[in-house]
């Protein structure tokens, strides 16, 4: 099962442990692939850890897109990691589109759609957003 790998890995995000953290998210989609929060969680690793040896734009690019595959494009959650994937990867105008549609599908809680809103401005202003 991914479960214990996918709990390790949140675990290892709060302790700011990114490297680790990606590690276990790749754990998860390798026995997942079909795991949307998994391929997700891995993606945003990959293009938001502000360890600058922990991200992987191309990388995280293809997991964001499964993740979004794999709940047709639905999930506000998802779409924001696919457009900070493309930030990273310098592809502004994609970043701002897909930020705009994640904000537009209304599922993000409250208290992330503030922080996402910040993303949009910062895709705007053409940079990359790399976590706390």
């Amino acid at each position: 099962s991914e479960v214990p790998y996918r709990n390790r890995a949140l675990a290892y995000s709060r302790k700011k442990d990114w490297a680790r953290a990606a590690e276990d998210y790749e754990k998860v989609v390798e026995l997942n692939p079909d795991s949307a929060v998994g391929q997700n969680g891995l993606a945003w690793l990959l293009c938001t850890a502000p360890d600058e040896k922990v991200r992987d734009g191309k990388r995280a690019l293809a997991a964001a897109e499964k993740a979004c595959e794999l709940s047709g494009h639905k999930n506000g959650g998802y779409l924001d990691t696919l457009a900070a994937a493309y930030a990273e990867l310098g592809e502004f105008d994609k970043a701002v589109e897909w930020q705009e549609k994640a904000l537009k599908i209304g599922d993000i809680p409250i208290k992330d759609a503030d922080a996402a809103r910040k993303r949009l401005e910062l895709y705007k202003a053409k940079k990359p957003y790399w976590g706390e």
